[in-house]
């Protein structure tokens, strides 16, 4: 709350009462400060949500580490490099948007569409592997009986 005041300094009219002000910069500080926790808990929600409920394979695992890169092969190039450039080399958005000669709000869109994609094609994935582990107990079960 602080820094805001001290920021806003500037802004403030030796015409007006110093209390008021304070009192706005203060409370805009605090609207902006529920905004940006409201975004990161809807930004978690959003992940949780689009989470499978299935059984998922570890983060460190080898087989999981083979399907990324299966499913990053199908995205095209427009959208894989930055993608790539942002998770895997940790690049900033402004230094990916200088080396492919794009805009940042470009980079960003990719980055944003591209790991949506990347999303849908793990989860079609998983949809498919699940199918098939029920036709095959269908399957064992028609077999049995």
């Amino acid at each position: 709350m602080f820094l805001a005041a001290f920021r806003n300094l500037p802004a403030f009219r030796f015409d007006r009462p110093f209390e008021h002000w304070l009192n706005v910069v203060t409370l805009n500080a605090c609207r902006m400060a529920l905004r940006k926790r409201s975004q990161q808990e809807r930004k978690k929600e959003a992940v949780a949500d689009t989470a499978p409920h299935t059984a998922t394979p570890a983060p460190g695992d080898p087989a999981l580490r083979s399907l990324v890169l299966e499913l990053l092969d199908e995205l095209d190039p427009g959208t894989r490099i930055p993608l790539l450039m942002r998770f895997v080399e940790g690049h900033a958005f402004p230094e990916i948007a200088q080396e492919l000669d794009l805009s940042e709000s470009a980079v960003k869109m990719r980055v944003s569409r591209g790991a949506k994609r990347l999303r849908e094609l793990y989860e079609d994935r998983l949809a498919e592997a699940a199918r098939r582990r029920d036709a095959l107990e269908a399957t064992a079960e028609e077999e049995d009986g």
